[in-house]
């Protein structure tokens, strides 16, 4: 009976102890859950920004583009006039 007092009471004390592991250790699993819970919405947020980022940053590349083509529409016509007045000029001088 002396060799089953030891036995019964480390039998107990595990028990004991696993009984407060698992009161301490339920919180800090349900808090992992809902952290991770909370990161996968950041996540889809954050995703959803991004594809509008890109999509504003490719409106933005086009109006570049638009304003490109019209800086050289207007260096065109710009020499274009140059060019007529240079003629114009030319005309009068000759008369």
């Amino acid at each position: 009976m002396a060799e089953k007092q030891p036995v019964q009471r480390w039998d107990l004390l595990m028990r004991v102890a696993s009984l407060g592991c698992t009161a301490l250790l339920l919180p800090g699993i349900g808090w992992a859950f809902s952290v991770s819970s909370q990161i996968n919405t950041m996540d889809g947020r954050i995703n959803m920004l991004a594809s509008q980022i890109e999509q504003e940053r490719r409106g933005s590349s086009d109006v570049i583009e638009e304003l490109r083509h019209l800086r050289a529409s207007v260096d065109t016509l710009k020499s274009d006039i140059l060019q007529r007045i240079a003629k114009v000029e030319t005309k009068l001088e000759n008369r």
